[in-house]
Parts: C-alpha cells; structure tokens; sequence
C-alpha cells in the first residue's frame, strides 16, 4: 500500500510539471506568434522571387526613411479581391515608415473615393497615393507594361490589339516589366512636395475641352490642372497658377476677363493660346495679344509646297525652329498645323518674338477667289517680355484650332502631343523627381530547369529513401531504448 501510495503521489507530480511545462509552451508559443505578427512585412515575408520584386531599393529606403508625413497607400479593390503580388509590395511601404499606411478600398463601398481624389479612370488593383497636400492616381498599366525594340512600351491591351491586327513579328522580343516601385515612390514625392506645377483652362468662351490624351501628359507628369472661369463673381486668377491654357476660343472676353488675364501677365504668368480663323473679330482677345506685340491673320493660310502638306493645302507640315527650347527638339519630327491663321508681330514693344512654326516662302492666303502673293508665313510665336520687378511674361500663340485634337495628334503620329509637351514644359516646368532613377524589374527571370532523369531521381529521393530512411532510424532508436 505504501508503495502504491509513493507511485501514485510521483505521478500527480509528473501531471503537474506535465500542465506547467505545457501551459508555459503555449504561452512561449503566443508571445512568439504575437512577435512575429508585430515584425515588419520585409522581415516576415521574404523575397524569395528570382528578381527581387519584394525587395526596396537603397533609394526608397532612404528616402522613407526621411518621411515626415502621413502618407496613404489606397489599393482599389472591387468587390474586396485583392492581387496578392501588389498587396504583398506596397505593404513593403508600410513595412520601411511608419507614415505610410495601406487602405484597401473597394469601389462599390466607397463609390465617390474616386471622384474626390481625381482618379475616376482607376482600373481595379490600381493605387492611389494621398496625402494632405494632393493625391495621384498610379494605375495598373504603370506598375505592369510590356515593352518591343520595335513598338516601345506598350500596356498589355496594347499589345494583345497588335496581335489581333497581325503585327506579332513586332513583338518577337516583348517582354514584361514591373515598375511598382519606381511609380509608388515617384507617387509619394509627388503627393507631399511642397508645390507642383498647376495648369488652368480657361473656360466659359466656347472653348475645346482638352482631351484625355492630352490631359494624360499632366498626370503622367505631376503637373495639378483644372479649369477656370475668371467670369465669376470676385473671381481672380489663383495665387498657385503656373500656366493658362486658352484652347481655341469662339466667344470673346468680356473687359473684366480681359484686365484679370493682363493682370496676370503682368505679374510674370503664362499663357499658352490655341485660336483658329476668326479670333482677330474678338476684339478683348486681340487686346490680351497684342499686350506682347501680337495679331492674329484674318485669312486661312495655304502650303503651296506639295512637300510640306498633308493631303491638302491647308493640313500644313511646318518648318519648326531648331534653337528654341520649345520646340527644338522636334526640329527632326512631322507635325502638323491644319487650317492655320497667320500670326503677325509688332516690332519696338519691348516684346522678344521667336518663329516657332513656320511654313514654307511659297505659301499663300486667299481673299475671295484671288491669292495673294507667296511668302512664308508664323503659324506659331513665342513673345517673352521682361517686366520692372524682373519677372518674366511668357505666351506662346498657335495659329491651329484643331492642331492638339486627338484626330490630327493621330495623324502626326503624336508628334503634335509631344510638341504641346514641349511648350507647356517651357512655359512652366514639370514636376522633377529629387531621387536618383529607380530601375524597373524585368519578369523574364531566371526559370530553374530540371531533366525527366533529375526528376524521377529527385522524386524517389523524397517520395521513398527519406521516409524509409526515417523509419528505419526511428526502429533503431526504440530498439536500442528497450535493450536499455
């Protein structure tokens, strides 16, 4: 009895450390979990892709590591569903700063998030970078493109359309790119710089609306835009304004509108003016032009060289200045001027005029049936005056209504988008990132290859030896334990 007494004792011991030591593994084990949860995700989750795609460059690093203010990562998600790969790399951010977050947002829940944020044409896995100061929108197609020798870089709609159309020889290089980091980063430097370009339209005269081509170029370049009707009440031209854009206007200005805008000239603004035929009978815009030396032709101007238009006489192919940096670097390129008014300067204003576009000496107008004499002719004109406080008023005249249209930017093969870059670029800047460039990831990465042989001996390997192997040790060690 006694001894039954002693076993029984040392067994409720053994039950106890078995409970302590039991509870104190689990408690090792949640402490442990509760760690690891707290880890940032680069340390949780490791890079194991062969080109590195989850891994941050020394350059965002550093640069997150200067943040100072909140920053938000906004993942679009309809319906909830999220791309694993782009969760997993933007929550690198989140991971390098403690001011960025990541906000997942589903278009269905939060139907006005894109509207307030200016990112309506967001497709589904696109991210929207905000902060207090603005917000820009990085799109699918910016994180993931495919790029051709031949064809450039193209998004994968693009590409699959030059399938369709037979152009697959064009593609026997393509491949696929990932630029999540160069965009995500370039987004956060964008959303918190202290100031950015900011465009304004002039509407309320019968303006064209610019198109989204064109509108692309100042979200593909950081530059804010909207639009702007200095006809309201106490309205004025905005403190942050760096360009006016006035795009073929048909109604004229009223004489309020008209001293606002010399205003605005007159403290060193810029404007960018698109006018076709008819403009020189408003009068108020004739005044706004002629305040730098400017007037506009009053009759169409024809191309009497077959060599420098495009079907017809009055689709022009221009002669563009080689020296002037709004347009220099076009000097090589096609554009194209369609139904041009001439536009005439006025020496001894104090106005600096430079010929951007030009036709040929054997162009000509009309007055009724009759023509008039050849000669050549400004169809585009930089005027730059230098004003007593040293600032400097800047507008840059195109005699072409049409020449920014989607139709004719087509037709010169977008030469006609690249030359309203160049002017804008000149009248006002862009917004230029501070860090050094940011390579993109090529996804044609390293394939591992194996043999039918290596794989039939790898899988006997570890479909056979190893759990025979394991059993056989495991046979050992119980035998050796009961001759013990």
């Amino acid at each position: 009895m006694k001894f039954s007494f002693n076993a029984s004792a040392k067994s409720g011991k053994l039950g106890v450390y078995s409970v302590a030591i039991t509870a104190i593994l689990l408690g090792v084990i949640v402490f442990a979990n509760l760690l690891v949860n707290a880890l940032p995700d680069d340390v949780k989750k490791l890079d194991t892709t062969s080109v590195g795609i989850y891994t941050l460059s020394e350059t965002t690093e550093k640069y997150l590591g200067t943040l100072d203010e909140q920053v938000t990562l906004n993942f679009i998600c309809q319906g909830g569903n999220e791309d694993e790969l782009i969760r997993n790399f933007i929550d690198r951010y989140a991971g390098a700063s403690s001011n960025v977050t990541v906000k997942v947002v589903d278009p269905i829940v939060s139907p006005d998030f894109l509207a307030e944020h200016n990112a309506k044409d967001a497709v589904n896995h696109s991210v929207v970078v905000t902060s207090e100061r603005r917000s820009k929108l990085v799109s699918y197609d910016d994180l993931f493109y495919y790029y051709s020798s031949l064809l450039g870089r193209m998004t994968y709609e693009q590409m699959q359309s030059y399938y369709y159309m037979g152009y697959s020889a064009y593609l026997s290089d393509v491949k696929e790119f990932f630029a999540g980091e160069s965009s995500i980063t370039g987004a956060i430097e964008y959303v918190t710089a202290e100031s950015v370009p900011s465009i304004y339209v002039l509407d309320g005269h019968g303006e064209s609306a610019l198109s989204s081509t064109v509108t692309g170029l100042f979200d593909a370049y950081g530059m804010a835009y909207a639009t702007l009707n200095v006809a309201l009440d106490n309205d004025t031209v905005p403190e942050d304004c760096s360009l006016i854009i006035i795009n073929a206007p048909t109604i004229d200005l009223t004489s309020a509108e008209r001293d606002k805008l010399l205003a605005y000239l007159g403290k060193g603004g810029n404007i960018l003016l698109f006018s076709g035929v008819g403009i020189d009978k408003l009068a108020n815009f004739s005044a706004l032009t002629a305040a730098l030396g400017m007037s506009a032709g009053a009759d169409t101007v024809y191309e009497g060289d077959p060599d420098k238009y495009y079907q017809q006489p009055t689709y022009i192919i221009p002669d563009v200045d080689s020296e002037h940096s709004a347009v220099a670097e076009l000097s090589e390129y096609t554009l194209m001027t369609p139904s041009s008014h001439a536009i005439l300067t006025t020496e001894g204003t104090g106005v600096t005029h430079t010929t951007l576009l030009s036709t040929s000496d054997k162009a000509y107008t009309k007055s009724g049936s009759e023509k008039t004499e050849a000669q050549s002719y400004a169809l585009a004109v930089s005027a730059e005056k230098e004003l007593a406080d040293g600032a400097i008023a800047k507008l840059i005249w195109c005699g072409s209504a049409n020449m920014i249209t989607d139709s004719f930017i087509n037709a010169s093969n977008g030469n006609n988008l690249y030359c309203f870059w160049f002017m804008t670029n000149y009248l006002c800047g862009s917004f230029a990132s501070s860090l050094p460039e940011i390579s993109d990831i090529s996804l044609e990465g390293s394939v591992l290859t194996v043999t039918e042989a290596q794989a039939n001996l790898w899988g006997n390997i570890f479909i056979l030896v190893l759990p025979i192997a394991t059993l056989v040790l495991g046979g050992v060690y119980i035998y050796t334990r009961k001759k013990r």
